[in-house]
C-alpha cells in the first residue's frame, strides 16, 4: 500500500515576518508592517551626555565623541593619558597603565 503524504498544520509566522512563496517565515520588508512596538523604540532612543572636557583631537572633543560615551572606562583615549588616574562613566577610578609592548589601556583600581 503506498503512503500517502498528510498536510502539516500551518504555524502562523511570529510579529514583524511573514510567510514567503515557499512557505518559510522571513523577516517583513515592509517598515509600514513592522509592529509599533520596534518602530517606537527607534525613534525614542536619546544618547547619553558626556562631560565636556579641554582634550581635543581633530577638532573635536574626545570626551564627546560616541565611541566614548558607551564604556564604562574614562571617556579619554587611555594612550594619551598613559599614567595618569581619571574616574570612569560608571563612576569607579581607572588607571591608564602600558602593557609590554607600551600600548596603555583603562585598568580599574
Amino acid at each position: 500500500m503506498p503512503r500517502t503524504k498528510t498536510e502539516k498544520a500551518q504555524k502562523p509566522c511570529n510579529p514583524g515576518k511573514v510567510k514567503n512563496a515557499k512557505g518559510i517565515c522571513v523577516k517583513d520588508r515592509n517598515p509600514a508592517a513592522a509592529p509599533a512596538s520596534v518602530r517606537v523604540l527607534s525613534a525614542t532612543k536619546t544618547a547619553k551626555q558626556s562631560p565636556v572636557i579641554s582634550v581635543t583631537r581633530n577638532g573635536k572633543k574626545a570626551g564627546t565623541l560616541k565611541k566614548y560615551q558607551d564604556r564604562p572606562s574614562p571617556p579619554y583615549p587611555a594612550n594619551e593619558n598613559c599614567g595618569k588616574v581619571l574616574q570612569g562613566n560608571d563612576g569607579n577610578m581607572y588607571e591608564s597603565r602600558a602593557n609590554k609592548k607600551g600600548i596603555c589601556s583603562w585598568k580599574k583600581l
